[in-house]
Parts: C-alpha cells; structure tokens; sequence
C-alpha cells in the first residue's frame, strides 16, 4: 500500500488569479505561489473615499455589479519585480482602464458606483470592509451590515489561497437540480480534482499540507464558509439565492479551503496534487 504522502490524490485543473479585490480575474496555465499566496492575487482594491473601507462584493447592495468588471495585468508579475498597471474593463465592455491613467479610472468607476473611490495597491493601515450578513438564521444576526478587517497589509478577508475540489461543486449541483454551481460563483484560485471519493472529499484535508507541483506547500488550516456573494449574478450566471441557503444545509455553510502558503513554488495546470496529513 503507498505511503499516504507520497500518493498523489488529484490534480490542479483550474488556477484563477483576482488582480482587483471583488471583480473577476484571469484563468492561468501556471503560476508563481509566494509568501503572500498566487503572485498578483488581489494586489489591487477599490476603497470607498467616504469612509476608508475597502470596496467588496460582500456589500453587494452599495457595490451593485462589481463582479461583472474584468481585471487582469498588462503583462504578468514577476517575482521581486514591481507591480505591472492593471487594466480594469467595465461590464458594458467599454475601453480599458488602466491603473496607470489614475484620473480617468477614478472618474469611471465613481460615477459606476454612485460613490467616489480609488484604486490602490497599497492596503492602508488596519483596513477594513463591510460584510452583508447573509438572510439565514443559521449564521446569526441576518442581514445585519457589519464591518471586518482584511488580513494585515493585504487586501485578503481571511486566506491566502482559496483551494475547492470539483467533487464539490459536482456534489452540490446533484443535491440541489436547477442550480448552477459554477465555479466562478466560488472564486477558488486553486481548483483540484480528486483522483478518487465524491462528495466534500476536502473536509478532511483541515491541518494537512497539499503539495502543488514539485515544491509548493499550501497547510489547509480551516473550511471556507460562505457568504451572500455566491448568490450574486456575474457575466452568464443569474442570481440565485439557493446557492448560499444549500450550501448551509448540505455543508455547514463550507465550500472549500482556507489555505497558507507553507512552501513557494511555481504550480501549472496538470500538476499532481499530493496531500501530508497532520501528524498527531
């Protein structure tokens, strides 16, 4: 029988990478894990000039429609480099808007949103944004507005790297039929299909290390649970209010991974996936 760490268990099929906090990002054949998670993931953010916080999709009603821009770098970041400008398409599929135009970005997207806000790639100081609480008594206090700090000096709510399995989503959509749980609802950077099991198969993964490729390691330090965005509508997908609801009742609000970067490495799709499970 093979030693559980050296048995490949699946492999990367998917890598996103979201260079504007809360707007769609870009699908990549391969790319460089570093300290901070996949190089360039929300390098860039959105900040409300009234009240400092950071612009998100988990504020769906004051940032109506973010997910539907596009975001993706001029030409790709390298390791030690400086940070490339960004281009930001709006949802209409008007001209570019490049971080390096500041003025003409700022004018855009504060007239799209109804408020004044900038770009940055810089998070300030304790920063923070506002959370819808989701319509469900299962998490407590719904529909309540609260306020949340990024992790510190990123643009990140809780994780690194977001790592979700296709066995997921393949079991959520035989459970609730008529809903689309696509991908892009979810906003993985890492999407892995496992070599064998079905179901949630990444429950039992928490305070393991995956092994992505010949030298990254990503330590699975707790489930995602979820939040109103996965209801959102973007590009094709439609509103759907099931999702959120049936990932609570199927799942304990989870799906997916929070991850940490133990190990960097550059990690493509076709990639085996090895898993380290914790030791006792």
């Amino acid at each position: 029988m093979s030693n559980p760490t050296d048995r490949a268990i699946g492999r990367v099929v998917a890598l996103s990478r979201y260079p504007v906090k809360s707007m769609r990002g870009e699908s990549l054949d391969a790319v460089e894990v570093v300290e901070t998670g996949l190089l360039g993931d929300r390098a860039y953010a959105l900040l409300d000039r009234s009240s400092g916080h950071v612009v998100s999709a988990k504020r769906p009603n004051r940032w109506r429609g973010i997910l539907d821009w596009d975001a993706s770098f001029r030409e790709p970041p390298t390791p030690g480099g400086d940070l490339p400008p960004v281009d930001i398409v709006p949802p209409d599929g008007g001209a570019p808007l490049g971080s390096d135009d500041p003025d003409r970005l700022e004018c855009v997207t504060s007239e799209a949103f109804g408020q004044a806000v900038h770009l940055e790639s810089v998070p300030p100081p304790a920063a923070t944004f506002e959370y819808h609480r989701p319509d469900l008594e299962a998490v407590g206090r719904p529909g309540e507005i609260t306020e949340h700090g990024t992790l510190p000096g990123t643009f990140f709510d809780s994780a690194s790297v977001l790592v979700l399995t296709t066995t997921s989503l393949a079991h959520f959509e035989s459970l609730v039929p008529g809903s689309r749980f696509d991908v892009a609802r979810f906003r993985p950077n890492v999407l892995i299909e496992p070599n064998e099991g079905s179901g949630f198969v990444e429950n039992e993964w928490v305070g393991g290390v995956l092994a992505l490729g010949d030298r990254a390691r990503l330590r699975v330090t707790a489930p995602c649970m979820r939040c109103v965005m996965v209801n959102l509508g973007q590009g094709e997908l439609e509103p759907d209010r099931r999702i959120l609801k049936s990932v609570f009742a199927h799942n304990d609000g989870n799906a997916g991974m929070k991850t940490e970067v133990e190990a960097t490495g550059r990690v493509a799709v076709g990639d085996d996936v090895r898993f380290h499970p914790a030791t006792e």
